[in-house]
């Protein structure tokens, strides 16, 4: 498989193949100048939120292709609504916070908004892994040879340890580089 493009944020850095971008550490602002046009975001859970825009930054200026796939790591998951949900139970559970507890959800926001109809996957690992990540990713795309798949890690605990590897890549019949992988995390 062929890496095509990537996106990295980490803390307050956000780098587009290698290209710091503008970014001030807010959400909020980079869906205001990134995207601002797609009202659920507001809804989301913070997950969602990086994984969206980090979908958006990775695809910009591309066309909409609904045989991409999308396959998404993270360590915590959607823990931060999981906690204020349980946290609302005390008084009276907020059907608002239950929408986002379940980590898969990045995975539909993503798909939804960019019409992907390919295999669709949300994985929990205890931390980056790119030994764990390739070969899911290689299986789910093993017999789609031709197609793009958007894969890769995003774990939000909160907006400040945002850690978000989105990668674009075609599959092409050979293996994914795990090393090219670990390289992008580490030095994005």
């Amino acid at each position: 498989m062929k890496i095509l493009s990537y996106i990295r944020l980490k803390g307050s850095r956000l780098t587009r193949n290698g290209k710091e971008l503008a970014y001030d550490g807010s959400l909020g602002s980079l869906y205001k100048s990134a995207c601002g046009n797609w009202p659920k975001f507001y809804k989301m859970d913070l997950q969602c939120k990086a994984g969206f825009l980090a979908c958006e930054l990775l695809l910009e200026g591309m066309e909409a292709n609904e045989n991409r796939s999308v396959i998404v790591f993270s360590r915590s998951g959607c823990i931060s609504d999981d906690l204020a949900y349980l946290e609302s139970m005390k008084d009276f559970p907020s059907p608002a916070l239950f929408v986002y507890t379940l980590p898969n959800i990045v995975t539909g926001e993503i798909c939804i908004r960019n019409g992907c109809k390919g295999e669709s996957a949300s994985f929990l690992l205890p931390a980056f892994d790119e030994k764990e990540i390739a070969p899911h990713v290689q299986d789910c795309m093993m017999e789609m040879e031709g197609k793009e798949v958007i894969f890769g890690w995003i774990d939000c605990p909160c907006e400040e340890e945002a850690d978000v590897l989105l990668m674009l890549a075609l599959a092409d019949g050979k293996e994914l580089d795990q090393n090219r992988i670990k390289q992008l995390y580490d030095n994005g």
